[in-house]
């Protein structure tokens, strides 16, 4: 089974990641990991009005938004998928996410005003997983 990752932010990108899979790989042996990673928490953002506990659950519910609509893509379509949020350096959680799922794929859009894509460009060389760039649209 081919277990495809798309690391998702909030541009409308992301979304261009999605419809190539969805149209050149064979949903029959494919799943596909839905991964958006958020900031990590600063130590300056925590405060008596704000736990930490808070600021996850927050960034947490954040990158659920933004997975959501491409996760009703995946399910009218009936492909397997998995949806997770985490908190962390983008470059580090994609390629342990990758590793750690046994991905054998990392797809992502190419757009240079991605904040994904600037944060990682540079760190693909420690991951084992290969990695497409796709055109946004």
């Amino acid at each position: 089974m081919d277990r495809i990752l798309i690391a998702v932010d909030s541009s409308h990108n992301a979304k261009s990641a999605l419809d190539y899979v969805m149209t050149n790989i064979d949903h029959e042996r494919l799943q596909i990991h839905l991964l958006n990673v958020q900031r990590p928490i600063a130590t300056g953002e925590i405060s008596h009005f704000q736990t930490a506990s808070m600021i996850s659950a927050a960034r947490h519910a954040a990158g659920e938004e933004v997975l959501r609509p491409l996760a009703a893509l995946l399910e009218a379509e009936g492909i397997d998928h998995v949806c997770r949020v985490v908190l962390g350096e983008p470059a580090l959680c994609i390629a342990r996410y990758a590793a750690s799922e046994a991905c054998t794929s990392i797809v992502m859009s190419t757009r240079a005003r991605s904040a994904i894509w600037r944060t990682t460009t540079s760190s693909w060389r420690s991951c084992e997983a290969p990695w497409r760039r796709v055109a946004s649209r």
